[in-house]
């Protein structure tokens, strides 16, 4: 979904390099001895010269050897701590975490031997159990995303290209389609792209679009926008990082009005200037997404606010006895979080729409 990019007020300002590959691995080696806060501004500056070497990498043979599930992620980290944001889990259970959704992804993927059927398996297997289920308008960390906090689609295609430039690394097909980064005007996504076939494929929504409606970037623009974002000056983006250039126009009829509302975001995305939106359809504040079996679309439920309990008590909706019981219970154990999913819960969840005053 659609989400402002903030230019950023995280900067590595001592940050000064030997520019030599050599030089910036001494640097980046540097153990860090600080603590508090100190210390986390010393971790960022380490994870930014390595930033530089893997842009260095990328300048001289068009490939780097990032690690795209882990370098996001620890560079996010450290600058979140550093501006006082609150993380629950440990860098390194982040980490863990995000290698086992890889591996189950991974597993997916391999037990389809059809190409289109392994990208489909992967993203229903990922809105039903992975912290993608949770989206959050203004939230554009990876890590709080992978604690479980929610995410916008900044997050959200940090997480998808992690995820699936892994999956290449395990060996698996995807029939043709590398990935890629493609913005609009206030907003951000990751695709699969086909050349030969000049097609896109959107893994948040699980759908085909022909054509490109704006350009495409390598995954090395991400690399690009955290340096830039972390005070990185002199830094010049190649034409390179251009995939593919902007090949149709779909004019979308009122689109809604930029979001001016803050984003925790650390990335500069100013290379990038997309002269269209993406769509006319304004995000929600939070939402759970959910994988549709019928339809095979990403669906959005917007999370409401509490309405007032009636004074009848729970439900007062004329149902039948055993349904109200049903929904009686099921409205207090969500109100309990004792229940977080069941194919129990599908049965009466109409009835607890139609008849629960306070519903969640």
């Amino acid at each position: 979904m659609s989400m402002p990019l903030i230019i950023p007020n995280i900067v590595t300002e001592n940050v000064t390099f030997d520019e030599s590959e050599s030089g910036l691995l001494i640097a980046a080696e540097q153990p860090a001895k600080k603590t508090g806060i100190s210390r986390h501004r010393h971790l960022l500056d380490i994870t930014v010269k390595k930033g530089r070497i893997f842009w260095n990498q990328y300048l001289k043979s068009g490939e780097s050897k990032i690690r795209w599930g882990e370098y996001p992620l620890e560079l996010e980290y450290h600058a979140a701590l550093l501006k006082g944001q609150k993380i629950n889990s440990s860098l390194a259970t982040l980490k863990k975490s995000f290698r086992a959704i890889i591996e189950e992804a991974k597993y997916t993927a391999l037990s389809e031997k059809n190409p289109k059927k392994r990208m489909v398996a992967v993203i229903k297997q990922l809105f039903s159990s992975s912290p993608l289920r949770f989206y959050k308008r203004n939230q554009a960390l990876l890590p709080l995303l992978l604690d479980n906090k929610g995410g916008n689609c900044e997050a959200e295609m940090k997480f998808l290209l992690g995820l699936f430039i892994a999956l290449f690394d395990r060996g698996v097909d995807l029939g043709g389609y590398i990935p890629a980064i493609q913005c609009f005007r206030s907003h951000v996504r990751f695709v699969l792209y086909n050349k030969e076939k000049n097609m896109v494929f959107d893994p948040m929504s699980n759908t085909y679009e022909k054509g490109l409606r704006e350009d495409l970037y390598d995954p090395h623009f991400l690399l690009f926008a955290e340096l830039k974002g972390a005070g990185q000056k002199h830094l010049k983006a190649p034409q390179s990082l251009i995939l593919a250039k902007k090949t149709v126009g779909i004019k979308i009829t009122r689109p809604f009005p930029d979001i001016q509302e803050k984003s925790n975001t650390f990335l500069d995305f100013t290379f990038a200037r997309p002269s269209s939106s993406f769509d006319n359809t304004p995000p929600p504040k939070e939402a759970k997404l959910k994988f549709n079996e019928d339809s095979g679309k990403i669906i959005y439920i917007p999370e409401k606010a509490p309405k007032k309990e009636s004074k009848a008590g729970v439900c007062d909706g004329k149902v039948h006895p055993e349904i109200l019981e049903m929904a009686n219970k099921r409205c207090e154990a969500v109100r309990q979080r004792k229940i977080m999913g069941g194919s129990d819960i599908e049965d009466i969840e109409a009835a607890v729409n139609k008849c629960c005053a306070k519903y969640r």
